[in-house]
């Protein structure tokens, strides 16, 4: 009975070690976020390092990067690439258990090449009415590049698999501000983050 109920503690013990105070963790996303601007989808892959500053509290670093994005629109086709880099920070609500919600706040700072598509099909056009000129009914590619400030408020869930492996998944509004396009504007983002974390 002694020994059941030291291999019982110690169980439990290496199962909630991830979400104590000081233990490390690193892991991917796989992400999505609706950019309502741009009437585009973006499909992206994150790489994050998170550490428990608390047995509540964890700061979390990550790099992002847009695996595919798609805008269709009328005669317009845009794809973008965005790279992002930033930090968040996760307020769990609750004790140490296997499963987990928190609320997180963050910030970032990304970087957008965009090529937007015109569609000519006027022969009217010319080199001096239009600034994006060519031949009628040819497409032309713009390269813009855009830097842009992020802040992101949502909610998420951390859930353990194993006594090393968690499933994580948040849901946050996400809001851009770009400085670099003009005119200037801020717009709203909903995006979906699911992965997954090896604690150590």
């Amino acid at each position: 009975m002694r020994k059941l109920l030291l291999i019982l503690l110690f169980s439990l013990s290496g199962m909630t070690m991830f979400a104590q105070k000081g233990v490390n963790g690193i892991g991917i996303n796989l992400d999505w976020y609706y950019n309502g601007n741009a009437r585009s989808q973006n499909f992206g892959l994150d790489i994050k390092y998170q550490y428990n500053i608390t047995n509540h509290g964890r700061i979390e670093t990550f790099v992002s990067y847009t695996l595919l994005s798609s805008f269709k629109a009328s005669k317009y086709e845009d794809k973008e690439t965005d790279f992002i880099i930033g930090i968040n920070y996760h307020q769990f609500l609750n004790k140490v258990t296997s499963t987990r919600p928190y609320i997180l706040v963050g910030a970032a700072y990304g970087h957008v090449l965009s090529l937007e598509n015109y569609w000519y099909e006027s022969p009217d056009l010319s080199h001096d009415s239009y600034p994006y000129y060519g031949n009628p009914g040819v497409n032309h590619y713009d390269k813009i590049n855009n830097d842009a400030p992020i802040f992101r408020v949502g909610v998420g869930i951390d859930h353990r698999i194993s006594q090393s492996l968690s499933f994580q998944a948040e849901l946050a509004g996400t809001v851009v501000v770009n400085f670099s396009g003009t005119p200037k504007k801020a717009f709203f983002a909903p995006q979906l983050k699911i992965g997954i974390a090896y604690n150590f």
